[in-house]
């Protein structure tokens, strides 16, 4: 089996996160980690990169902990009281409101679905960042967009340039003290390698974007007509994603489409319009096409259990009992492992 081509993992991405957005159910969430957690174990890629997935994980369950806890101390609601603890207001200045008394049940539950979503998201960017070859991915920027290309290439590797630079800067630790781990000032002393490796590479970096004369060409009428597509594309599909929320499906799935629609067609007419040529560019096969239309169908199908009327997608946690579901919309996330059975780890 061959190496799944770059768009697909994006697209894979995009619609692991659609389908969070769709049905943020925890039952349906727990799902869409399952299927990010088959990926990774399936087609990380080696070294490094294939902790971005338990490390994100770790800042996405730190996040959801912080807002059940913030919610908990500071929300009331209408169900059940979990305790009682002492409380305090604080001053108008502040904001004037309690912090403490009866901790409600209902609250605890809705900030815990709401940060377990967070805890989704973040697990797909793991998932993604471990999978995917960003070097690949970078030379399928469209031509009319290469300069920002460059600049989204370089804030996706934040992520495993991060995680390079913490185990190098632990293993030159580690040899420091004999391959004893001294976790006293432990931080410190990591914290000033990483810091100075981020700087130099940064420094690096803008020499050499500089000595290519990057963004020093002026920008064409096509390439102006291209942006306002893209921003007006880009509000469309925000927009639909928005109206996500009230659960108008069918609208929010013809405002995505539009959105989709407009953008594509900016870019493929500033495309034709630029004079940049690209070098060796990645085709995708047919197993590529058709593993992009089966992750392509997990969104898509939620969407249509949505429109068809399923009120499992969303728990509105009004109470502590266990979310309700149903096996097509489970059916439809397992789409997204799909990768994990088609095609083999990188080596």
């Amino acid at each position: 089996m061959t190496a799944t081509h770059p768009g697909v993992w994006a697209l894979w991405g995009v619609a692991a996160v659609v389908s969070i957005q769709v049905a943020p159910n925890p039952v349906y969430v727990a799902a869409v980690l399952g299927s990010c957690g088959a990926v990774v174990l399936a087609r990380g890629r080696p070294g490094p990169l294939a902790r971005a997935f338990p490390m994100l994980l770790v800042v996405g369950a730190a996040f959801a902990l912080i807002r059940v806890v913030l919610a908990g101390l500071t929300t009331r609601g209408n169900g059940p009281v979990l305790l009682t603890l002492p409380s305090a207001e604080l001053p108008a200045i502040a904001g004037g409101f309690t912090i403490g008394g009866a901790i409600d049940g209902g609250v605890l539950a809705r900030a815990a679905a709401e940060g377990f979503v967070i805890l989704g998201i973040m697990a797909v960017c793991g998932a993604f960042n471990a999978v995917v070859d960003h070097h690949q991915l970078l030379r399928l920027v469209p031509r009319a967009y290469a300069e920002m290309g460059v600049a989204l290439s370089v804030a996706i590797a934040f992520v495993p340039e991060f995680i390079t630079a913490a185990s190098t800067a632990a293993e030159a630790d580690r040899a420091r003290t004999g391959g004893v781990t001294v976790r006293r000032g432990r931080i410190r002393r990591l914290a000033g390698p990483i810091v100075e490796r981020a700087l130099d590479q940064a420094i690096a970096l803008a020499e050499s974007m500089d000595s290519r004369g990057f963004g020093r060409d002026p920008a064409s009428s096509a390439d102006r007509r291209a942006t306002a597509a893209g921003v007006a594309g880009l509000l469309a599909i925000a927009a639909g994603l928005a109206v996500l929320t009230t659960g108008e499906s069918a609208v929010a799935a013809a405002l995505v489409a539009v959105g989709a629609l407009v953008v594509g067609g900016g870019v493929i007419a500033a495309s034709r319009s630029s004079k940049r040529t690209r070098h060796r560019v990645l085709k995708p096969t047919r197993r590529d096409l058709a593993l992009a239309l089966v992750v392509v169908a997990a969104p898509a199908l939620l969407v249509a259990l949505g429109i068809a009327g399923d009120g499992t997608l969303r728990w509105l946690a009004d109470d502590t009992r266990w979310p309700p579901s149903t096996a097509l919309p489970i059916l439809a996330i397992a789409l997204l492992a799909a990768p994990a059975y088609t095609g083999r780890a990188p080596r």
